[in-house]
């Protein structure tokens, strides 16, 4: 059974390359959303962009233009100071309930962006 392409939405540290070399090794399709300021330059060895983390219209879009039938956010991403982002439209519409859900902490924040991509939250 083919595995779907996955998304990896990469931020810091070694676990989203790590995410990258297990595709490599079982032939699985990827495409790395690399997050600007966090994703490590050695992610550029995959197919993938760099984007803003406000950017979620632009993020959404190449996951899906990149045929990707499955999501991973992996890697260490630091809260920003929200009124500091430069969102694009869709992130622009999202960002009221992102900041909302930033006050329930962590898992929180996290739910709220498996819920954009249209999935569940498993940590």
């Amino acid at each position: 059974m083919t595995r779907p392409k996955l998304g990896l939405i990469a931020g810091g540290g070694e676990l989203p390359q790590a995410v990258a070399q297990r595709c490599d090794t079982e032939g699985r399709d990827l495409y790395v959303v690399r997050l600007d300021g966090f994703a490590d330059p050695h992610l550029t060895r995959w197919p993938g962009d760099d984007f803003g983390m406000a950017q979620i219209g632009a993020i959404l879009k190449a996951l899906k233009k990149n045929d990707c039938g499955a999501v991973c956010l992996a890697g260490i991403v630091n809260r920003p100071d929200f009124k500091s982002l430069k969102p694009d439209l869709k992130g622009a519409s999202l960002l009221p309930g992102i900041v909302s859900a930033a006050a329930k902490g962590d898992v929180g924040l996290v739910a709220s962006a498996a819920q954009t991509l249209g999935g569940t939250c498993r940590i």
